[in-house]
């Protein structure tokens, strides 16, 4: 079941299936780019390795 969460009275409910590696990749560095410790450390993602059934990524953060 997809998780819930309150939001000022407004239920928001998200679920992502991803079945590309480039696609997972370009979420992971979206979610990444998100983070704000990782935003102050100027973090950079590469994918290293990208299946069906596993996503490896180098994180620099500096």
């Amino acid at each position: 079941m997809p998780e819930t969460r309150s939001n000022g009275g407004e239920q928001l409910m998200g679920i992502a299936i991803i079945s590309d590696p480039q696609s997972r990749a370009n979420l992971l560095r979206e979610m990444l780019r998100l983070d704000p410790a990782l935003r102050e450390a100027g973090a950079q993602v590469e994918v290293v390795e990208g299946t069906n059934e596993r996503l490896r990524v180098r994180v620099d953060h500096g």
